[in-house]
């Protein structure tokens, strides 16, 4: 229920729905990410930042609270502390890696560290061949450091692997 009000834009109805929820079952951490997520689309940071902290307190190992902490941190321009909390997010990570290496590789995009960037996309690929989101911020990065060689032999790499990809 909660999710479909997210989905549908009603905001007001998931907050509701969630306060409901989090009466029957106050510990649950699914239902914390749920509201830092609601108080994301309202732009209420602080408080979502909060929320997942306490939440933290109750699974300290759970990624996705990790994640979406780095979101709102990129979210408020904090490019920095969003790259520090990926970054402990893929020592704890036991499936998805690739998706946190390339989120700290646009992280690192932001903040106009190409090459820091390639380093994680190469991360990312290697978690993950078949990346292409991670294979395309790699032209992109290769591109602003003038390093066009090293995109084709990446896209080489890639059409080696799968040589009909549409990609």
């Amino acid at each position: 229920i909660i999710s479909n009000y997210i989905t549908s834009g009603k905001l007001n109805k998931a907050t509701i729905a969630i306060e409901n929820a989090k009466s029957q079952h106050p510990q649950s951490v699914d239902l914390f990410l749920l509201e830092a997520e609601v108080l994301t689309y309202t732009n209420k940071h602080n408080e979502a930042l909060m929320v997942i902290d306490k939440a933290t307190g109750i699974d300290p190992f759970n990624v996705e609270l990790i994640s979406l902490k780095a979101h709102i941190y990129s979210q408020l321009g904090f490019f920095n502390k969003a790259i520090r909390v990926l970054k402990k997010a893929t020592e704890i990570a036991t499936e998805n890696v690739d998706e946190l290496y390339l989120d700290i590789a646009l992280e690192y995009e932001n903040t106009g560290h190409y090459n820091k960037a390639l380093r994680y996309l190469k991360l990312s690929r290697k978690a993950n061949p078949d990346n292409q989101h991670a294979l395309f911020e790699m032209a992109f990065c290769c591109e602003q450091v003038n390093s066009f060689d090293d995109s084709i032999k990446y896209y080489k790499e890639y059409i080696d692997n799968d040589p009909y990809s549409a990609t």
